[in-house]
């Protein structure tokens, strides 16, 4: 025998041993899953079938051992029973998609009944304010101590308003009349003469609480006095307030200052112009004394400074002379 028959031999017995399962009757066997590429599939196909010991490791098998005879038809019995235990787990797995599809509807079905409920509601309630603020009770024409109100947020509440103050149930009526409500206005008109002051009242209580009862009082707000009139009347206030007419006329403190200013502004701008020419001919005949020239830029500087803070000051008494006085 040579060599290459002993290869041979031998690769052709490690094929048989490993690809090739052998069964025999008097072989243990085991039912156990194997891997199986499938027409070139690059995932595998989990199967089951009969293996000797030698072939069970790093394989999931079952513990019973068979023999040759009967493992065959042990398998088919098994792959039965798995295929009957897979089919009962999609059945059940389908029910419980069923029973969660139905829950989900329950709860949309629930939820838009909800919806519905509160918008019918919210409908049921505007529709009630919309009816409620029509309604008037002027309980006010039979007790001043009430008020008349057209505000209600609810029939119910108009209602019991009306019959709080002894008043049949309100009907859709015109609002209340000027000064009849809580929030008034109310005036208090009072004084000596032709002095006459009104005030303005926002509620009944501070009406009866702080206008006396020698004052007329009525309903409304005080009329509007014009800019005009109101700037008269300030300066009358201001005349009674300055009897010795302190800053009124043309002997006042601010009309002297006024002038005293104006006539200031002169020589003030004669002296302006002196320090301008001091300062330039400082500077020019400096010839390069640093001393000279600083002293010409702080001329200069203050000198301006000055200029500003007369014409501000000027300008502020034109001001008060001819806008405000």
């Amino acid at each position: 025998m040579n060599f290459k028959k002993i290869i041979f031999i031998f690769s052709f017995g490690i094929f048989f041993l490993l690809v090739i399962p052998v069964k025999v009757d008097a072989t243990e066997l085991k039912i156990c899953e194997y891997k199986e590429y499938v027409n070139g599939a690059k995932e595998p196909t989990m199967k089951w079938g009969c293996f000797g010991d030698y072939y069970t490791t790093n394989k999931k098998c079952n513990e019973e051992i068979y023999d040759g005879t009967n493992c065959q038809s042990a398998l088919k019995e098994f792959l039965a029973g798995q295929a009957a235990a897979q089919a009962q787990q999609e059945a059940e797995q389908k029910a419980a998609e069923a029973a969660d599809k139905a829950a989900q509807k329950a709860y949309e079905d629930s939820q838009a009944a909800s919806k519905a409920q509160a918008e019918a509601a919210k409908k049921a309630a505007e529709e009630e304010a919309l009816k409620a603020a029509e309604l008037t009770c002027n309980c006010y024409a039979v007790n001043p101590k009430f008020e008349c109100r057209d505000n209600f947020k609810t029939v119910s509440e108009a209602i019991d308003y009306c019959v709080s103050c002894g008043l049949p149930p309100p009907n859709p009526g015109a609002d209340c009349p000027l000064g009849t409500k809580e929030n008034g206005p109310f005036t208090c008109t009072c004084g000596k003469g032709n002095e006459t002051k009104c005030a303005s009242y926002d509620t009944i209580a501070k009406l009866n609480s702080e206008c006396p009862n020698t004052c007329g009082k009525g309903n409304g707000v005080c009329p509007v006095v014009g800019v005009g009139d109101t700037m008269e009347k300030l300066r009358a206030e201001a005349k009674k307030l300055n009897p010795a007419n302190f800053a009124i006329g043309t002997s006042g403190v601010i009309q002297i200052i006024g002038t005293l200013v104006g006539f200031l502004m002169y020589p003030i701008g004669m002296l302006t112009m002196v320090m301008y020419i001091w300062a330039g001919f400082l500077w020019m005949t400096a010839q390069g004394n640093a001393e000279n020239v600083e002293k010409s830029k702080n001329i200069l500087i203050w000198t301006t400074l000055g200029v500003v803070v007369t014409l501000a000051s000027y300008l502020i008494v034109k001001l008060v002379f001819t806008e405000i006085l």
